[in-house]
């Protein structure tokens, strides 16, 4: 049994996933010490065949499942049972390590850890995406990865739980898995991060070394459409855990709602765009 199970979900990304996949070929850690678990979610592109066209050629081991589309949680939770391992490595299909020992920073904080610990990487916007202030904003305040004020080997907490660059004893995930009911874009994540902490007690440490990038186009208009998306899953996260308030409430939304009034966005934005998109961002979870 090889100890490190590297876990990639996909769906309708076939270039950018044959990219992300070659960029492991790089890594130091040897080839005896993890496998990669590659989960099909029901693409409807040519994903599958190219990745099976690359398996071959590639200098790690490579599984592929292909199963039809049942959303990310639950594409995460058949890519870690599929095969035994003492660590799971969770990496976006998007995501590229910045160094050659992005594995081994992982592999070597799990093994040094107690068997309770969850590892986050440092993930940033790569280099070959043309810098912006909305990009900038959205991991300095908006909906993306936020490591604001995090230093190295700091305890945080399960708003931090993310998918992309993240690594835990696969142990805990056999008693707190994915919860498959979550559909559409986000929150599985976040949610299964406040079960492992509350049920398991677990700790979610920075990780500043394992150092990705995240190479994925977003633009305001693809945003707004998973921040609606992203709705429907904070609903049902706050009626399955009451105490954590996501969605404005009580004067919080009437002041959202007045403050979103025509021409008050746009003016707001005429001083500082962050603020426009805040509001419009919010706008969204009325």
């Amino acid at each position: 049994m090889k100890p490190l199970n590297v876990v990639i979900t996909t769906y309708n990304r076939s270039e950018i996933l044959c990219r992300c996949l070659q960029s492991l070929e790089d890594q130091d850690l040897d080839r005896s010490q993890f496998f990669v678990t590659l989960v099909d979610d029901g693409s409807l592109d040519n994903t599958s065949s190219l990745a099976r066209a690359l398996k071959s050629t590639l200098n790690y081991e490579l599984v592929l499942i292909t199963q039809e589309n049942q959303g990310a949680g639950k594409a995460r939770n058949v890519g870690v049972f599929s095969r035994k391992s003492t660590y799971t490595l969770f990496m976006g299909d998007d995501i590229f390590p910045q160094r050659d020992d992005f594995l081994s920073k992982h592999f070597d904080a799990l093994q040094s850890s107690n068997q309770n610990t969850v590892f986050v990487g440092f993930t940033t916007w790569h280099p070959e995406l043309t810098r912006s202030r909305f990009r900038d904003w959205l991991e300095n305040g908006g909906p993306q990865l936020d490591f604001r004020g995090l230093k190295d080997g700091q305890s945080t907490d399960f708003w931090h739980f993310y998918t992309g660059n993240m690594s835990l004893p696969t142990h805990l995930l056999e008693k707190e898995a994915f919860d498959a009911h979550f559909q559409g874009y986000g929150w599985e994540d976040i949610e299964l991060g406040l079960r492992l902490t509350k049920n398991r007690k677990s700790k979610i440490r920075y990780l500043a070394a394992a150092k990705a990038w995240h190479l994925h186009p977003l633009e305001p208009s693809h945003v707004w459409q998973r921040v609606i998306a992203m709705k429907h899953g904070a609903k049902y996260f706050e009626a399955k855990h009451p105490e954590i308030s996501i969605l404005p409430k009580g004067w919080k939304r009437w002041l959202i709602f007045f403050a979103t009034l025509p021409p008050i966005p746009r003016f707001l934005g005429f001083f500082r765009r962050e603020l426009e998109w805040y509001f419009l961002l919010k706008k969204k979870w009325l």
